[in-house]
């Protein structure tokens, strides 16, 4: 099955999925929310490859507006926003490839702090599986990263998943310092 097919089947599928998980045991709106999250995964790894970096680097309002388009297609846990990201400081150094990877990267450090600290666990461990394969990581160091965590993370701990903790902790307090900075809440 191509790409094109496979993603319309998952927008079916999360259709769906929505519409049957809504309301159920008065949890409606947060099993609905994390299911939204899953199939919103599996689109970004039903997605068309991206274009190679190398193209045409975008100034800092250039990739915090595509940033802000890509948030209602890249997952996010509860409360997560990607209002921390510092575009300004990349002002015309970066391709929209490489900023879709920089927001999946960000997508997947907040997914990776909510499975540890207990949030949305079953929708964490299905979306972390997938990270690997998303639209904008698959193909990259990230994305290799991404699967040694996914591997901890089904082995119950490891090297990789606690190193890239770490590396999360750390940007999630600049992230957030600089989001309420600027009057915008922070990520969860």
């Amino acid at each position: 099955m191509t790409a094109w097919p496979r993603w319309l089947v998952a927008v079916a599928v999360a259709a769906v999925a929505v519409a049957v998980t809504a309301g159920h045991g008065g949890h409606g709106a947060a099993v609905a929310a994390s299911d939204a999250a899953v199939l919103q995964s599996a689109q970004l790894v039903a997605a068309p490859d991206l274009a190679p970096d190398g193209g045409r680097e975008l100034s800092g309002a250039e990739g915090a507006a595509l940033a802000a388009g890509l948030a209602t297609r890249i997952p996010l846990p509860a409360g997560g926003n990607f209002n921390g990201i510092q575009w300004a400081d990349l002002d015309g150094t970066i391709s929209a490839a490489f900023a879709q990877a920089v927001v999946e990267y960000n997508a997947a450090c907040q997914w990776y702090r909510a499975l540890r600290d207990g949030r949305q666990v079953a929708a964490a461990l299905r979306v972390i599986a997938d990270i690997p394969a998303w639209q904008g990581t698959r193909g990259r160091a990230t994305g290799e990263l991404a699967a040694a965590v996914a591997g901890d993370v089904a082995a119950g701990g490891g090297e990789a998943l606690t190193g890239v903790l770490r590396q999360c902790d750390d940007s999630h307090v600049r992230e957030v310092a600089y989001a309420t900075t600027h009057g915008r809440p922070g990520e969860r």
